[in-house]
């Protein structure tokens, strides 16, 4: 049997070709194109001719038609005319793949095992079409979850059928992103270059809810309006050595009712213990990785951003050592083959002491989610060790922190005891807590975090206790912290904000286009990011909150699970941006006016700080009520 192979890109191609064939010959097709061909005898004893042809990702660009460029359309028209936006194929992929099904008895595509892979192989698909039809050619579909030898023979011993409901839901998301990104772009850039030198004002469907968060977040920060706070402390000494207890309210919100309070206990020499309560506190290991919970914790502890930490992620896949890095799940499938790979990385250190700590490996102590169009596991080691020494020092650190987190979610729980002392002194009630971990559990395999522990000295119920001070701590309420991209990875995903594949991207998009830029691991918007928030949110809210682009994913979900049909989902969706838009179009006059208010010269002004003159402007635009109990809500 002869069969054309089309995979994603050729070092996962080579992967394919060299596990299954051994030796292999190659054909240049184009430029840097070529083709890889093989034989081999699969575990049923027939045998297959492989031609292999990696591509370079998607093979499509979106693209307006002669006609309907900027300025020869209003905007709405690439929304309204199904003829406007076109996939073009890049060449020369379309002459390549039509030339290499020739003769071939079967197609098997072998893109990346996710929804993206999915519709990168229906592109390709879609450009013979008509010649699987004629010659009756059966397709299937490889779907593997890593590239060790063994996952490799396990996918290509047993393709799937293939089914296009995965990819359509990908190509539908891609449209709804054009029709903000072509049409609601140039609606928006025509206005603002009435006010300002700029050269585009750039929107998106996922990017606008994304900034939102970030700007609601900084406004927060800066109109926050900070309060003395008092706490009464109480320096002590018992048999067994000194603590401090806190008075029992906790935090004092009037400075003169503390001072009261201080007059009454300041005189007195000695303190008394009322009871003594000890209570012992497990916590399970945490829930396995999906690609939004690793990126986020790799962007975190190696300081790099998020798309940096992707791209890690995809070079241990592709060299084997890591499972397909894009998942959504957090739960691991009954019978998983833990076992197997706990054993091999199990003979190297440090991972030789975690490995006996390990309760069972049939299955890890804490499972998460599984989402219901998702078909991978969650992120784990494959448990090759081939290459992991010749590594980069990041990627290998990366691997390291991945296979750590793997094996803590097999260990013992986190143990520790939790004492509260209960203290009287001149009838007044304190308090003092302590915390001693009495197992380190999983967490021994966290090497990035250590738990704190708070210690107290061997105290007894109804002890006397010596009173060395006592005094008032004064403080400030602090606003919240300015967003990582750690952090706002993990809100994205909360909100259903984007996919997992394109939230690090919209992040770095955000910095490209000068939106916001980086105060060292933090995200801070620019004059030009705050104005465009500000001034769309009030005049078109359905489109800057999350509430649009959640409501496409959840619509493109339906169709990927085969519950609604991909046209009249699509249809809907559509009908709902046009009826957004023209809304947009009557309020554009306010915007207009909104931008001229903002008296900005041009989009240079993205890249200087925020005058206050200018964020007194836009945090008026938005009341403080609006975005701080927005944030509480998110």
């Amino acid at each position: 049997m002869r069969v054309l192979v089309i995979g994603e890109k050729t070092s996962q191609v080579k992967s394919f070709a060299s596990t299954l064939c051994g030796s292999f010959s190659s054909s240049k097709q184009a430029k840097y194109i070529y083709t890889y061909t093989g034989s081999w005898r699969n575990p049923n004893g027939d045998l297959i001719i492989f031609t292999f042809l990696p591509l370079a990702g998607h093979i499509t660009d979106l693209k307006t038609k002669s006609g309907y460029d900027w300025g020869e359309c209003p905007p709405i028209k690439l929304v309204e005319d199904s003829k406007a936006l076109t996939f073009v194929t890049r060449r020369p992929y379309s002459k390549i793949i039509k030339s290499n099904i020739k003769g071939k008895d079967e197609l098997w595509l072998a893109t990346d095992p996710d929804s993206e892979g999915q519709n990168i192989a229906y592109e390709a698909l879609n450009i013979v079409k008509s010649e699987v039809k004629k010659g009756n050619i059966p397709i299937r579909r490889v779907w593997n979850s890593s590239l060790i030898k063994k996952e490799i023979i396990r996918a290509f011993t047993a393709p799937r059928e293939w089914e296009e409901e995965l990819a359509l839901a990908v190509q539908g998301r891609r449209l709804a992103d054009a029709w903000l990104g072509f049409a609601g772009t140039r609606e928006l850039t025509f206005v603002a270059r009435q006010v300002a030198r700029i050269k585009v004002l750039s929107v998106g469907r996922v990017q606008l809810p994304t900034l939102r968060l970030i700007v609601h977040r900084d406004f927060a920060i800066e109109s926050f309006d900070s309060k003395d706070q008092w706490k009464l402390l109480a320096d002590l000494r018992a048999a067994t050595g000194t603590f401090t207890a806190t008075h029992k309210k906790g935090i004092f919100e009037k400075q003169e009712e503390v001072k009261k309070i201080l007059d009454v206990v300041k005189s007195a020499g000695t303190a008394k213990i009322s009871s003594i309560t000890r209570k012992k506190q497990s916590r399970l290991p945490p829930i396995p990785l999906n690609t939004t919970a690793a990126v986020s914790l790799l962007s975190r502890i190696l300081k790099v951003t998020a798309k940096k930490a992707l791209e890690i992620m995809v070079d241990l896949y592709n060299k084997g050592l890591l499972s397909y890095p894009r998942t959504e799940n957090a739960m691991f499938t009954d019978g998983f083959p833990h076992k197997e790979i706990l054993n091999k990385i199990g003979m190297m250190e440090p991972f030789s002491i975690f490995k006996q700590e390990i309760k069972s490996m049939k299955q890890v102590r804490n499972n998460g989610k599984k989402k219901e169009a998702e078909d991978h596991d969650p992120i784990h080691p494959t448990g090759s060790l081939e290459g992991l020494t010749k590594l980069p020092v990041k990627n290998f650190r990366a691997w390291d922190i991945l296979t750590r987190y793997y094996f803590s979610l097999f260990m013992g729980d986190l143990q520790s005891e939790i004492t509260k002392v209960s203290i009287e002194i001149a009838s007044e009630p304190f308090e003092a807590k302590g915390n001693v971990i009495l197992e380190m559990g999983w967490q021994k395999a966290h090497n990035w975090y250590k738990p704190k522990e708070d210690l107290l000295p061997q105290l007894e119920n109804k002890e006397d206790l010596e009173v060395l001070k006592t005094y008032i701590k004064k403080s400030k309420t602090k606003p919240p912290p300015r967003w990582s991209e750690s952090k706002i990875l993990l809100e994205m995903e909360k909100l259903r904000i984007g996919t997992k594949s394109s939230r690090p991207d919209i992040i770095q998009k955000l910095l490209t286009r000068k939106y916001v830029v980086k105060s060292g691991q933090k995200i801070v918007s620019t004059t030009w990011g705050r104005a465009t928030i500000a001034s769309l949110e009030p005049i078109w809210p359905e489109i800057v909150t999350p509430q649009y682009t959640r409501h496409v994913e959840e619509q493109m979900d339906l169709v990927s699970s085969k519950k609604r049909g991909y046209k009249e989902t699509f249809d809907d969706l559509k009908k709902e941006y046009i009826g957004y838009h023209r809304k947009l179009q009557e309020m554009l006059p306010r915007y207009k006016a909104l931008l001229l208010s903002l008296n900005l010269n041009s989009q240079a002004d993205a890249n200087s700080k925020v005058s206050p003159e200018v964020n007194r402007i836009l945090m008026k635009l938005i009341s403080p009520e609006e975005y701080q109990a927005t944030e509480e809500e998110d």
